[in-house]
C-alpha cells in the first residue's frame, strides 16, 4: 500500500512528500489524517481492504468505560462527522481480547453515539444496512480504536465484476500481487494466461492509469459526509497518458467473454484477448495481438491457476506444464503465481525470488514470484518423492 500511495500522492499533491506511516499491526498502516488524503485513498487506492479515519482509541477495560470514552469523544470532537438525521451502523472486528462479545461492543458504541448526540441536538438512528455512516471498532495492542469506514464496505467490492467464473480472486488481492511483483506498466507486458473473470487484467490497467476505484452505482460512503462535500466526484485517471500492454487468455470461451464484459463495466480499454491453452501463448502470438510492433523483451506473467487443495494427478501435470512453458520467455520476464499448494515450487525450474503466504477470501494460499531469466541450480524440476 505504501508504494502505491506514494505514486498517487506525487501526481495528486505535486511535490508533497508523505510522512512515513506507522504500523498499527502487520496489515494496517496509519498516516496523519487529512480530508484530502482520505479522499484520495478512498477513491484511488487499490491495495487496501478498508480505508478508516481514526476518531479515538481507548484502553477501556469494560463496556461501561467504553461507553464513557465514546461519549466523551463525541462531546469534544473537533471534526463534525455526525449530522442531524443520519443513519449509523457499527461494526467490530479483531476484538477477541476485549472481555465482551463483538455484538456487545457494537451495541455499546452505538448507544453511546446515539444518546450523546441527542444531548447535542443531533438525531441519529440505527440503520444496519446501507447507513449514512459506518463506525468501525478494531482491537490491537491492548486498545480499541474507533474509526469511520470511509468506503462503507470492503474495498474489493469495486462494482465492475458483474460477471464471474468459479473461484475469482479478490480485486484488492490482485492489486497487491501486482505491487509485490513490482510490475512496471511502462516497460513490461502483463499476461494472465488463465484470466477467468479478468481481475488481474482490469486491476493492472486501472492501477497503471490510476483510475477511479468505484464503478457503476457503487460509491464510497464518504460521498454522503459533509466533510467531503466540497470534493469533486469527477475522477479522471491520474496517469491518463499511460496505456500498458496487457494480454488475457483462457481456455474457456465463456471466461474470455466474462473478462471482456467486466473490462467494459470498469471502463478499461486496450486489453488483448485470446482463447486457447495457456501454453500456446508465446512471444510471436503476443506480438500478433497488437497492431504495432511492441517490445517483448520484458514482462510479467501473473495467474491464479486451479488451487488444487488436494495434490491430484491433474494438478501435478498442470504445474509441470507451467514450469516448462515459463522456459520460453527468458531474461527480462517474471512470473507471479498464487496457489494453495506450496509444492508448486517443486515443479518450477527457475529462481524463486519470493514465497509469501496470502489469503484470498477464506482460502489460504501462497504467492510465488520467479525470475524466468535465472534457472534453479538443478537443471530439472525437483519433484517431491512420490509426487512425480
Amino acid at each position: 500500500m505504501e508504494a502505491e500511495l506514494k505514486r498517487l500522492s506525487r501526481r495528486h499533491f505535486e511535490n508533497v512528500e508523505l510522512p512515513k506511516p506507522l504500523k498499527f499491526d502487520p496489515q494496517t498502516l496509519v498516516y496523519p489524517y487529512s480530508h484530502e488524503l482520505a479522499w484520495l485513498c478512498t477513491n484511488y487506492l487499490r491495495t487496501p481492504s478498508r480505508i478508516l479515519a481514526d476518531l479515538f482509541e481507548t484502553d477501556a477495560p469494560r463496556l461501561e468505560s467504553l461507553f464513557e470514552d465514546t461519549s466523551k469523544w463525541l462531546k469534544q470532537a473537533d471534526q463534525k462527522w455526525f449530522t442531524d438525521g443520519m443513519g449509523i451502523s457499527v461494526r467490530a472486528r479483531d476484538v477477541a481480547d476485549f472481555p465482551a462479545s463483538r455484538s456487545q461492543i457494537q451495541g455499546t458504541v452505538k448507544n453511546a453515539l446515539i444518546e450523546t448526540a441527542e444531548h447535542l441536538d443531533i438525531e441519529l438512528e440505527l440503520v444496519p444496512e446501507n447507513p449514512d455512516i459506518l463506525v468501525s471498532v478494531r482491537g490491537g495492542k491492548g486498545k480499541l480504536v474507533v474509526s469511520i469506514d470511509l468506503g462503507g464496505r470492503s474495498l474489493h467490492e469495486r462494482g465492475y465484476r458483474l460477471h464471474r467464473v468459479k473461484a475469482p480472486i479478490r480485486e484488492n488481492i490482485a492489486a497487491q500481487i501486482l505491487m509485490l511483483a513490482r510490475w512496471n506498466p511502462k516497460s513490461e507486458i502483463l499476461i494472465d494466461p488463465m484470466c477467468g473473470s479478468g481481475t488481474f487484467l482490469i486491476e493492472g490497467v486501472s492501477m497503471a492509469r490510476a483510475m477511479k476505484l468505484w464503478t457503476n452505482e457503487n460509491r464510497p460512503l464518504l460521498d454522503k459526509l459533509d466533510n467531503f462535500s466540497e470534493f469533486s466526484r469527477e475522477l479522471p485517471p491520474l496517469f491518463e497518458d499511460t496505456q500498458p500492454l496487457v494480454v488475457g487468455n483462457d481456455l474457456a470461451s465463456r471466461a474470455v467473454k466474462c473478462s471482456k464484459k467486466n473490462a467494459h463495466e470498469a471502463q478499461v480499454k486496450g486489453i488483448r484477448f485470446q482463447n486457447s491453452e495457456f501454453d500456446e501463448i508465446n512471444i510471436e502470438t503476443i506480438q500478433e495481438l497488437f497492431e504495432d510492433e511492441i517490445d517483448t523483451s520484458q514482462g510479467l506473467i501473473v495467474c491464479n491457476p486451479p488451487y488444487g487443495a488436494r495434490f491430484e494427478t491433474d494438478t501435478v501435470e498442470l504445474y509441470k506444464r507451467m514450469g516448462e512453458w515459463f522456459g520460453q520467455f527468458g531474461a527480462g520476464w517474471k512470473a507471479a503465481v498464487i496457489v494453495a499448494n506450496p509444492e508448486f515450487d517443486d515443479f518450477i525450474p527457475f529462481k524463486r525470488t519470493m514465497k509469501k503466504p496470502m489469503a484470498n477470501a477464506s482460502l489460504s494460499a501462497w504467492l510465488f514470484l520467479y525470475d524466468l531469466g535465472h534457472p534453479k541450480q538443478d537443471e530439472a524440476p525437483r519433484y517431491r518423492r512420490g509426487r512425480n
